[in-house]
């Protein structure tokens, strides 16, 4: 996981005469990316929740390091919705493969007036 970028410096400066008995070092410096609000997508399509993770600044992803989810419907994230993170943190996004409703047949309800009929 990226934790922010490293700048390096090396210590004496070239062209700068070295102190005696001083070994020449390599300083670290740490930038921290800015801290982003992770979106809440729980619920909604992939396509739509990987859209919005993006425009927050965030990389989406699937679990175990799969590539980011392209359908069904996000049952769970990590890191949880409002939680912070950097930008361009990984957000994993874990989607169910359910039935669509358009597949389910439409069948009429039952009416009062199919109980009270008698058979001819």
């Amino acid at each position: 996981m990226d934790h922010g970028v490293l700048l390096g410096r090396l210590w004496p400066f070239r062209n700068t005469p070295a102190v005696r008995g001083r070994t020449p070092r390599l300083d670290l410096m740490r930038r921290h990316r800015p801290v982003v609000e992770v979106p809440d997508v729980v619920g909604l399509g992939a396509g739509d929740a990987c859209a919005i993770v993006r425009r927050a600044g965030l990389v989406p992803a699937g679990p175990e390091g799969m590539p980011a989810p392209e359908d069904g419907v996000v049952v769970a994230q990590a890191p949880i919705g409002t939680a912070g993170a950097e930008e361009g943190a990984t957000v994993v996004l874990i989607t169910q493969h359910g039935r669509h409703p358009a597949d389910d047949p439409i069948t009429p309800p039952p009416t009062e007036e199919a109980d009270t009929l008698q058979p001819a």
